[in-house]
């Protein structure tokens, strides 16, 4: 999955593109699964999982941290 990314970069590729088969493409346009409610649940329960040191979570085996990062990259450009 080389996207001319950096390697950095690569993971949070992982997880929008985990998110847009879960939701369906730029579901985060339409507001589905991303109201208000939802991303603020979201991005409190990855954060509270990065603050005890979780590292993987459960659905994608990805740091919490990249699912916060992405939410907030989506959060930007709504």
């Amino acid at each position: 999955m080389n996207l001319d990314l950096p390697n950095e970069f690569q993971d949070v590729y992982k997880v929008l593109d985990l998110g847009a088969l879960k939701y369906g493409a730029n579901s985060w346009i339409r507001g589905e699964h991303f109201n208000h409610r939802d991303n603020h649940a979201s991005m409190s329960r990855h954060l509270a999982e990065a603050y005890n040191f979780k590292k993987e979570d459960e659905e994608s085996g990805l740091d919490p941290l990249l699912h916060l990062a992405c939410r907030l990259i989506l959060w930007y450009y709504c």
